[in-house]
């Protein structure tokens, strides 16, 4: 950041303008601050994401090593894997779907169940996610992502899905 700054008031120097003339340093610092994306409370609110290249590498195939991009979409369409498309047309697939091996990720039997329970037609992935990821009144403020870590997808889990289920088929 000070070598662009230092940049920049050589450049105005050079104008014959001075860096007091731009509101000094904080002045610099409030035109970097305007340009620099903001955080996303979604973003944080969803956690790491893997890309759809990386889980062509660390999802298992059923013949070799490697899968095609088209076999990880295949497989959130089937319902076998949550993901989102993000607002530059990307695949995103939120990391807490998965558990671990080594160098390879399991997708979780009991996400994907609860994934299926929610509606698929109506709600876009961004909105079953969002419920996925919010504190619900009925699980004691946890989201149901929280709540299947610690519970399972046990009754209550399982009614608050058919409660929002229904709800957004109103």
């Amino acid at each position: 950041m000070t070598e662009i700054v230092e940049q920049y008031a050589d450049t105005l120097a050079k104008a014959g303008s001075d860096l007091d003339e731009v509101g000094g340093i904080d002045g610099i610092a409030a035109v970097v601050r305007t340009l620099l994306p903001r955080p996303n409370r979604f973003a944080a609110r969803v956690g790491p994401v893997y890309t759809t290249g990386q889980l062509t590498r660390l999802l298992p195939g059923t013949t070799s090593d490697a899968i095609t991009d088209e076999a990880v979409r295949d497989r959130q369409r089937n319902g076998r894997l949550v993901g989102f498309k993000t607002a530059d047309g990307r695949w995103a697939w939120p990391a807490w779907q998965f558990r671990t091996a080594p160098g390879r990720l399991i997708p979780r039997d009991d996400v994907i169940a609860l994934w299926r329970l929610l509606p698929d037609r109506g709600p876009s992935e961004l909105t079953r996610i969002a419920w996925m990821t919010g504190g619900h009144r009925g699980l004691d403020g946890l989201a149901p992502q929280a709540w299947l870590d610690r519970h399972g997808l046990d009754q209550r889990l399982r009614a608050a899905a058919h409660r929002w289920s229904a709800r957004v088929a109103a």
